[in-house]
């Protein structure tokens, strides 16, 4: 058997024709991963991967594989040496055996140069060395058992076909059938099982996921069981017990469904094992079980196809990535397609698409991209719709960050894609969704001032407004109340039931001013005062295990505001200027809620502090920056400050918390406070120490409120401000802060996973791109050059001695 497979190796590297097919396979591969222009080079997408090689190498195969079986058996017909072959001390098992593993060296042979394309990326990456080995080591796995597969087709192709020319043909056709081909039969729109029937056939499927490094036991499984099967069919051919006609057509079906069976059972039981050094395709626990409760089919229509910037073809791929591991996860429960809004030709049904995906809520952005020598403005809709049935659902992927660089804005949307997904599906398929109870009566915002938020929460929950008048039962089924803005006293009564609902398990928000301020105060002068806002919720507050201070915070990060700058004219000229009472918020630490979140703007905010309180875990949300101060009631704020430049030696307070979260069993403000016979009453079922909850307590009431278009009395997006055309993360907090309290799955917590970066150094790509083209391209044909010119050399030298 050696000396067979030792036979075809020298035949191979004995002619010109092996090394011209291994020579175009790298020269082609080099040239559009590095030269030629587009999705796949390396250069110009700014990515340390190599991602374009796994998936150019299966198309190129699709020629090189053919080239290298076509004459395995073809051409000992063509001489009349198979009949000697066979007639060796070897069985046939061991004669194709010899020939599948001489054809797979060869592969194995033509891909060591692309190595010299993993070490261009090491030494380009930002910093040096920045990609991801265990991932491409992976995806390399991947590519070989693809090849196997392949080979296996060419040998048995050749087996079968009297020349080498109709084996090279037939070999390409099936390779490319296999590989492909159902697909296209699976995009057809059979639905059903016949849909997912077809797409399993295809090698294409299994190697989608091994070329990103992620080792499923099914795949193997495919591969094995198909290479298992061509090595089968080919010893039909040529065993001793060789088959025509019927005999050997019946075999082969045979065969094929023995195959197809051994697929099918495993398909229940399965590993995967994911090499990416982050566990990039990593599910959590709480997403697979999720996507494993899906009953029904769950369609996603992604927005983001077409001509598109390089960060958003990264983030259109990790999403296709992400839904494809969604898609194996719920055993083909998860569909998509990806869809081009720009594709539309006709330019006004194309702008009523784009109207009508900003009307179900996928906001769209605009992008100046360079052609040539003049820059062209591009709307991109970085969005899906999750559907199931007639209940849809918006999701946007991509996630903005104020002054964030471009590569980490995207980076963030990346981290966060299994989250907004799998939220959406738990959203889609939720039958009872939670009741969230905004609570009124006591000078809480109105719906216009609330509107927006109220809208998007009704999409996922079963949102009323409640007035407690208090009614004991009146926050009985409600899972989440939310006080929004209150500015006048609570009754006894009132916040007994609120705190015998928390005792019960009940979650809150408190968004509650420790100061009232207002900006309408300031339209007839320039000067106005804050006072405390008194609502009799500080004893019961305080007992929960915080206080929201009477005080506003001053913030030289903040918002600004239009001001009267002169006249000129007769007309007013409006300037925008800092307002340091509008502080902008960042995440205090990393905890689910407000990991990756943009900043959140507050109006007039007073700080928090938190107090003893047994059992109580408390974790700050959100804070000021590194430059803020505190200024207690009664605070003068002159609107004349925006004139001047804030002194930073004044700001002597740093990283000041806003908002906090409290988890555990709280104790009832009203323990020692009640009557035995009323806290003995079965009708009030008093509990003075309850069971575990959550609240969530912020000292701006205006985080929840949306800006209102006075013309129209209109009210406009959440966390957006018409004043700077600027949407900070008010409204993607305020969701965050009701999925966590709604949440008991645990979903949350996967915000919290952190990708690394992984970036090409721009002064290196720029500087020197001629010199890694150079390389890239010339060095692996060279590679092959150098090694014909030795073999042929030491082969002649040891003939001639």
């Amino acid at each position: 058997m050696y000396s067979l497979f030792k036979k075809e190796i020298t035949s191979f590297f004995g002619s010109l024709t092996g090394y011209i097919a291994i020579i175009v396979f790298l020269t082609v591969t080099g040239v559009f991963m590095w030269i030629v222009p587009g999705e796949s080079n390396i250069l110009d997408n700014g990515y340390a991967t190599l991602d374009a090689l796994f998936i150019l190498a299966p198309w190129v195969f699709l020629f090189l594989i053919p080239a290298v079986t076509m004459r395995s058996f073809a051409e000992e017909k063509r001489t009349g040496t198979l009949e000697i072959i066979l007639t060796l001390p070897l069985s046939g098992f061991r004669i194709i055996l010899a020939k599948f593993l001489s054809c797979m060296t060869i592969i194995l042979f033509s891909l060591i140069p692309t190595l010299v394309c993993f070490f261009s990326v090491y030494l380009l990456g930002s910093p040096q060395g920045n990609i991801d080995t265990g991932g491409i080591a992976g995806s390399y796995i991947g590519l070989i058992f693809l090849a196997s597969f392949f080979v296996s087709i060419g040998i048995f192709a050749s087996a079968w076909c009297e020349n080498q020319v109709t084996a090279f043909i037939t070999s390409a056709l099936v390779i490319f059938i296999s590989f492909t081909g159902f697909d296209t039969i699976a995009a057809l729109g059979m639905g059903g099982g016949a849909e997912s029937f077809f797409r399993q056939l295809s090698g294409n499927y299994h190697y989608i996921a091994m070329s990103r490094g992620v080792i499923d036991t099914r795949d193997l499984l495919y591969f094995i069981s198909s290479t298992a099967l061509f090595f089968l069919l080919t010893l039909f051919l040529l065993g001793p017990r060789k088959m025509t006609g019927t005999r050997y057509l019946v075999s082969a079906v045979s065969a094929i469904i023995m195959a197809m069976i051994i697929n099918f059972i495993f398909s229940f039981i399965f590993i995967r094992f994911d090499l990416t050094s982050e566990k990039r395709y990593t599910l959590s626990g709480a997403t697979k079980n999720l996507l494993v409760a899906i009953k029904d089919k769950i369609y996603f229509r992604v927005y983001l196809e077409g001509d598109l910037p390089s960060g958003f073809r990264n983030l259109r791929n990790s999403t296709r990535e992400m839904l494809d591991e969604f898609r194996a996860h719920s055993n083909g429960m998860v569909e998509y397609e990806f869809i081009d809004p720009a594709a539309i030709e006709d330019p006004q049904q194309r702008n009523a698409f784009f109207r009508e995906l900003a009307g179900v809520g996928i906001e769209p952005t605009s992008l100046q991209i360079k052609e040539g020598d003049k820059f062209i403005q591009k709307v991109i809709f970085p969005g899906a719709l999750a559907a199931s049935g007639a209940i849809e659902i918006p999701l946007q992927l991509l996630q903005n960050k104020f002054a964030a660089h471009p590569a980490m804005a995207l980076n963030s949307s990346i981290e966060l894609l299994e989250y907004e997904l799998a939220a959406a599906i738990k959203k889609v398929i939720t039958k009872n969704p939670a009741r969230i109870a905004f609570i009124s009566g006591h000078g809480e915002y109105n719906d216009l001032q609330t509107e927006d938020i109220f809208n998007t929460l009704t999409k996922s929950y079963a949102v009323s407004k409640i007035m407690i008048d208090g009614k004991l039962k009146a926050l009985d089924g409600v899972r989440v109340i939310v006080l929004a803005g209150p500015d006048s006293t609570f009754t006894e009564k009132d916040k007994f039931i609120i705190d015998q609902f928390i005792m019960n398990g009940g979650r809150a928000i408190w968004m509650i001013d420790g100061t009232l301020a207002s900006m309408d105060s300031l339209l007839t002068g320039s000067v106005t005062v804050g006072v405390p806002n008194v609502l009799n919720l500080e004893d019961q507050l305080f007992r929960y295990g915080v206080r929201v201070n009477q005080n506003l915070v001053q913030d030289i990060q903040a918002s600004s505001v239009p001001v009267n700058a002169g006249m000129v004219g007769g007309q007013p000229q409006w300037d925008l200027r800092p307002w340091i009472f509008f502080p902008l918020l960042q995440q205090a630490g990393n905890h689910p809620v407000v990991n990756n979140l943009d900043l959140v703007k507050g109006d007039f905010v007073s700080s928090i502090d938190t107090v003893s309180a047994h059992g109580i875990k408390k974790t700050p949300l959100l804070m000021t920056s590194k430059y803020s101060r505190v200024l207690n009631c009664p605070v003068p704020i002159n609107l004349q400050l925006v004139n001047r430049i804030p002194e930073e030696s004044l700001f002597n307070k740093s990283f000041i918390p806003v908002a906090w979260l409290l988890e555990g069993s709280f104790v009832s403000v009203f323990r020692n406070r009640l009557m035995p016979e009323i806290s003995g009453s079965d009708l009030i079922e008093f509990k003075e120490k309850g069971f575990f909850s959550q609240m969530i307590v912020v000292g701006d009431a205006d985080i929840i409120r949306n800006q209102v278009k006075q013309s129209t009395q209109t009210a406009l997006p959440l966390g957006y401000d018409k004043w700077t055309d600027r949407q900070y993360g008010n409204k993607n907090f305020l969701m965050n802060c009701i999925d966590y309290l709604c949440d008991d799955s645990g979903l949350l917590q996967v915000r919290n996973r952190e990708l690394t970066l992984r970036l090409l150094d721009r002064s290196l790509t720029g500087k020197q791109r001629r010199l890694w083209q150079t390389v890239n391209v010339v060095i692996p044909p060279m590679i092959i050059v150098i090694f014909g010119f030795l073999f042929t050399f030491s082969r002649r030298k040891k003939y001639a001695g």
